[in-house]
């Protein structure tokens, strides 16, 4: 069995080794430091999710994919344009909307990468996208309609609308 050796009778180091193994713990505690603040920042910037702050249907839109005119009614034989207000999207995302009539799923469109005003590209504050759905083969029935915006299975946001006569 070992004894342990009370602190009296250890040998004192020397003022060199002393501040040498002093000098040694203060750099092993600030790399440890620098090595949890880098570890850190990697979980809070990768664990970014994205979020629809905003799903505007519009009679249009701009260039930058915000709504010209925000509408919840349009006719028969328009177009519809939905802008998307969103945070800390990525262009490695695939976002799409699922456009429902009645309960019932007519399409769903993919984010066209034309279609998105990401900023700085970088996946971090506001952006803004643009979907579009149109009807080519007739006028579009009357009724309530639904666009949810989609991102990995999961319903970010969505906005009512109905066409009438």
């Amino acid at each position: 069995m070992r004894r342990k050796i009370p602190s009296i009778m250890r040998p004192r180091l020397d003022p060199q080794s002393r501040r040498r193994k002093y000098i040694w713990s203060i750099v092993r505690s600030v790399l440890m430091l620098i090595a949890m603040v880098a570890l850190g920042v990697t979980f809070a910037v990768g664990n970014r999710s994205l979020q629809v702050l905003d799903v505007v249907p519009a009679t249009a839109l701009y260039d930058n994919y915000q709504p010209v005119e925000a509408t919840d009614v349009f006719e028969p034989d328009d177009v519809f344009f939905v802008s998307v207000r969103m945070n800390d999207f990525r262009p490695d995302m695939e976002l799409a909307a699922r456009w429902s009539y009645q309960g019932e799923i007519i399409a769903e469109t993919k984010l066209d990468p034309n279609y998105i005003d990401a900023g700085d590209g970088t996946g971090h504050g506001e952006d803004f996208a643009g979907f579009v759905l149109m009807n080519d083969d007739s006028s579009w029935p009357v009724g309530n309609y639904i666009v949810e915006i989609v991102y990995e299975g999961e319903v970010l946001g969505s906005a009512k609308f109905r066409v009438e006569q």
